[in-house]
């Protein structure tokens, strides 16, 4: 036991079958271990009892524990009421992975305002859980106060475009996110305004994923002309959109004119061939250094072109 509370700085069981009883061990012999910094507990049965053994250890005990693991646990609707206490007493916590943990849209307001009071968090993981539109208004709030938190993952959470749009709002202030996913959301058609706003709002975002979203041809449009001007963007997830040959114009238009833009990823889409329009875009680009455009209707020629650009 001496051995270990020295020298064990990482702790990884996760996918073991632990329940709460298990995990409550684990933090009491955390309680007089100051060398660990990271836990995994993902992939086990551990739940709402779990999330109050680590608040009395944020509270009381542990200041070193950066890195907090807990995917895949049924955390439930009891376990994110209490992970917003957590995180108001997780002043050491850096990055916290709560995905798929049955946290429903309910409390999400409740979780997502604990953001706020985890200073030092700079990597959130909530992918699979809901989150209603108090819950977006609540991880706004703490976005235009956090200074730290430069990766969010919302894939899969329902997000609708009503939802985003105080998120987007926020990015006006926040000079952190500098990862948005966004992907496997509800943000449809009706996001053209919400994906212009938070686009052009943010200074600092490198990296947005909105894939599978249903945007259809004038989001889509309106997000391409929102991209041209970004003074940051790096990379853009947009598979399977259902976008469609309307785009097509401000697709190229961004390619030609972006100064940051150099990862663009299309997969998913039955566009007309493009052939020498994108391959003379590509030319054209400032930036632009990989795309997983291919279209089986090119020309050989046209297709070899465009390989060879994106060499």
């Amino acid at each position: 036991a001496e051995y270990m509370g020295h020298h064990l700085n990482a702790i990884d069981l996760s996918h073991n079958g632990i329940t709460d009883r298990g995990a409550i061990a684990l933090t009491t012999w955390l309680q007089s271990n100051t060398g660990t910094s990271f836990v995994d507990l993902s992939g086990n049965k551990v739940g709402a009892e779990t999330v109050v053994a680590l608040t009395g250890l944020f509270k009381f005990h542990n200041a070193t524990l950066d890195t907090l693991r807990l995917a895949r646990n049924p955390l439930g609707l009891d376990g994110g009421r209490n992970l917003g206490d957590m995180l108001a007493a997780a002043q050491s916590l850096t990055s916290l992975d709560v995905s798929h943990c049955e946290i429903p849209a309910a409390v999400s307001a409740v979780v997502l305002a604990g953001v706020a009071a985890a200073t030092q968090l700079q990597s959130l993981n909530y992918r699979g859980n809901s989150i209603s539109i108090d819950g977006a208004a609540a991880l706004a709030a703490a976005l235009e106060r956090h200074a730290t938190l430069a990766e969010i993952c919302l894939n899969c959470c329902d997000l609708t475009s009503a939802a985003l749009a105080p998120i987007a709002a926020a990015l006006r202030v926040n000079r952190s996110v500098r990862v948005l996913a966004l992907g496997f959301n509800r943000l449809g058609p009706e996001s053209s305004d919400v994906l212009t706003t938070l686009v052009q709002a943010s200074r600092t975002l490198e990296s947005l994923d909105l894939r599978e979203n249903n945007l259809g041809h004038a989001a889509g449009a309106a997000l391409f002309d929102a991209v041209r001007r970004s003074p940051s963007l790096r990379i853009l997830n947009v598979h399977h959109n259902d976008f469609g040959a309307r785009v097509v114009r401000a697709l190229l238009a961004m390619i030609r004119e972006s100064e940051t833009l150099e990862v663009l990823l299309l997969a998913g889409y039955d566009f007309e061939p493009m052939g020498e329009a994108f391959a003379s875009a590509l030319e054209a680009s400032r930036s632009l250094r990989d795309c997983d455009y291919v279209h089986h209707r090119d020309p050989p020629a046209v297709a070899a072109r465009i390989a060879e650009v994106l060499e």
